[in-house]
């Protein structure tokens, strides 16, 4: 199996879940829909939805590094996605969490393009909001960016890069910074590539998640080091495929678009931004302000 989409869910999601399920059947069903939750959630998900054919339901202990102590929560849910690779399930995965539905198709160019793998970095953040012009000007205009072709890095920044995450980690411990937004702060600054944003929605390929793993292991470290040295798994995926010289890939936007507040939903509509606008150049929404309904565009 070559593509599919994976969601990594829990039980406080389930009834998010639906809705995602729901538009993926809509407009999405010819890709395999892969969901995974926790050995412990398991039954409650099989009693809560309906579990349509090409979705299939894995616990996350199935396919994780063995001997690993889970620790559930945002923790686990990056960890996982890092690790999907190992369930042997498809050769390229979209990302996609419960708070998201569906709007949109999606094609085989979305993984690939030119036969070399796509990868989520680009100079348009598809989180919206008032001073977020660049994205407004491709919702309202179609002025979208071209793919990024050319390698923003070399393995041995990366290389140096690594080291100065595990010193700052470490400076940061024994300062008593604890909070993993300031974490990804120092990582985000790092790893700076031309201002290129790398956000959720990845698309993680498992040849690139191997390679990544091995790499990892020159340092002793694995997916849960790299977790708790710096948030997020999209960081760490995208900035490694974007230094790894003998990785061929390309950079694209993000498929999803994210709202975050109630607020830049209002401020969508009130310029003019339709669910039609949103089609023609998104295959997902997010909805982090979770109780909004961003159907009702």
């Amino acid at each position: 199996m070559e593509r599919a989409i994976f969601c990594k869910s829990f039980r406080d999601d389930f009834s998010r879940l639906s809705l995602l399920i729901d538009s993926w059947i809509s407009t999405n069903q010819h890709l395999p829909l892969l969901i995974s939750v926790p050995d412990s959630d398991y039954v409650l998900l099989r009693e809560t939805i309906s579990v349509p054919a090409n979705c299939t339901i894995i616990t996350d202990e199935s396919y994780v590094i063995e001997g690993e102590k889970f620790k559930y929560g945002w923790y686990q849910q990056q960890v996982c996605k890092l690790s999907i690779y190992r369930s042997g399930f498809a050769d390229s995965y979209l990302m996609i969490d419960s708070d998201s539905y569906f709007v949109s198709p999606i094609n085989d160019n979305l993984f690939y393009t030119d036969k070399k793998k796509n990868v989520i970095a680009s100079s348009i953040y598809t989180k919206f909001s008032p001073i977020n012009n660049s994205l407004i000007d491709l919702i309202k205009n179609g002025n979208d960016v071209p793919p990024l072709f050319e390698k923003e890095g070399s393995l041995a920044n990366f290389d140096a890069m690594l080291k100065e995450v595990i010193f700052e980690h470490e400076r940061l411990q024994a300062a008593g910074v604890q909070s993993k937004s300031d974490r990804e702060f120092y990582i985000r600054k790092i790893f700076s590539v031309k201002k290129l944003s790398v956000q959720p929605a990845q698309i993680f390929h498992s040849s690139i998640l191997t390679v990544f793993s091995e790499f990892l292991k020159r340092y002793n470290l694995n997916f849960y080091d790299a977790i708790r040295l710096s948030p997020w798994e999209y960081n760490w995926y995208a900035y490694f495929s974007l230094s790894e010289p003998n990785l061929d890939i390309v950079g694209i936007r993000s498929p999803v678009l994210h709202f975050a507040r109630d607020s830049d939903i209002e401020y969508a509509k009130k310029i003019g931004i339709t669910k039609k606008d949103i089609e023609c150049y998104f295959h997902a929404v997010q909805m982090a302000a979770r109780h909004i309904d961003t159907l009702s565009f």
